[in-house]
């Protein structure tokens, strides 16, 4: 079974990402997602083994390293 999830927001802070002993990426943030004008959700987000989005991440937040 596969579960999906489509969050629509802003990454709020900078990401980190590590890795795990087996070498596997690991990126954690948090995203903002506004319910309403007065109200907004930020949602800690962990992803596993995402080459893609660690190459893309680390090029859009090298400068806040």
């Amino acid at each position: 079974m596969l579960n999906e999830v489509n969050l629509v927001g802003r990454i709020s802070n900078v990401p980190r990402i590590s890795r795990t002993k087996a070498n596997v990426s690991v990126i954690t943030c948090n995203v903002a997602n506004q319910r309403s004008e007065n109200y907004v959700d930020f949602i800690q987000c962990v992803f596993f083994d995402q080459e893609y989005l660690e190459k893309r991440l680390k090029k859009r937040y090298e400068d806040f390293s």
